[in-house]
């Protein structure tokens, strides 16, 4: 490669390289603002979207990274391009003495008038310079060198940051749906569907469905949700025996998945169910609100 292709390379790598990594940056900024939007407007109709987060947070994370290391290569580029030119000027100046050197050396040796110590000198003068160019066309070589590697780590990086751009695309499709789907799930009142009340007993470390009030000890409640919990909303039981009283009960939630729910009711050890039928009532509690309402119409079960 010439010099002059050498001059040509360095401007590559610096200019152009820096209008592409800006736009790059431009655009995963634009980006990660509609990105963060997406989160926020899910976050304020439904609570905790942490895989979403954390895939931002991970965004923001490598890009971040990615942006340090374009930074520095393309400090580092300015670095050595400033570095090969100041080589460049001094291979040319050291050329032209190499040059003139040479001349009066040969001048010196074709003058019957010139001594053999003037030649000596010219010739030892004519050797420094010499070394002293090969060490600045050796330091240069070198320079360009680290230049084309820059430049193969720099393509890489900047493939990377285009992945993410790719990557974004994907996120913000998938929370703007489940943004919509959550608005739509909003407008609709939270119902229990389907519920059952199942009365049992533990054996063998598992529930087991058993209908005799001398053997019932727990009472599980399966159920479907019309929609979503919003943030700020909880689910809460109540258990009423044959005349309509309340029970005592301790309650276990199991969040099965964000709309099926089970409950497992526990009464107290000197509790003892009767015969006849049980009512279980399914409740929901704004906190915003302050309001708490049945959402189900009430779930029998009979004992014997």
């Amino acid at each position: 490669m010439s010099d002059t292709q050498n001059q040509g390379f360095f401007r590559n790598i610096g200019g152009g390289a820096n209008f592409t990594t800006l736009a790059l940056f431009v655009l995963l900024l634009i980006s990660f603002a509609v990105i963060a939007f997406q989160v926020y407007t899910q976050s304020s109709l439904k609570g905790n979207y942490d895989r979403q987060k954390n895939q931002i947070k991970d965004l923001l994370s490598d890009s971040a990274e990615l942006g340090r290391q374009v930074f520095e290569l393309n400090q580092r580029s300015d670095s050595l391009q400033k570095e090969a030119d100041s080589l460049l000027t001094l291979k040319e100046k050291l050329q032209n003495s190499v040059d003139s050197v040479s001349k009066l050396l040969y001048m010196a040796r074709s003058s019957a008038n010139s001594s053999n110590a003037k030649v000596a000198q010219l010739q030892k003068q004519l050797k420094d310079l010499q070394g002293k160019l090969n060490e600045a066309e050796r330091k240069y070589n070198e320079v360009v060198s680290q230049s084309a590697a820059i430049a193969e780590t720099y393509k890489a990086r900047i493939s990377e940051l285009e992945a993410l751009l790719e990557s974004k695309d994907q996120i913000i499709a998938e929370l703007q749906g489940k943004t919509v789907q959550l608005k739509e799930d909003n407008q609709r009142p939270l119902r229990a569907q389907g519920p059952v009340a199942i009365p049992g007993m533990i054996r063998n470390q598992k529930f087991e469905a058993n209908s005799n009030n001398t053997r019932v000890k727990l009472v599980k409640v399966n159920f479907n949700l019309s929609r979503s919990l919003k943030q700020g909303e909880t689910l809460n039981v109540k258990l009423f025996d044959a005349a309509n009283t309340e029970v005592a009960i301790q309650t276990k939630l199991d969040n099965v998945n964000e709309t099926t729910k089970s409950f497992m009711i526990e009464v107290p050890e000197d509790y003892k169910f009767k015969r006849g039928r049980y009512t279980v009532k399914i409740f929901a509690s704004d906190a915003d609100s302050g309001n708490t309402q049945q959402i189900d119409s009430n779930t029998y079960f009979d004992l014997k």
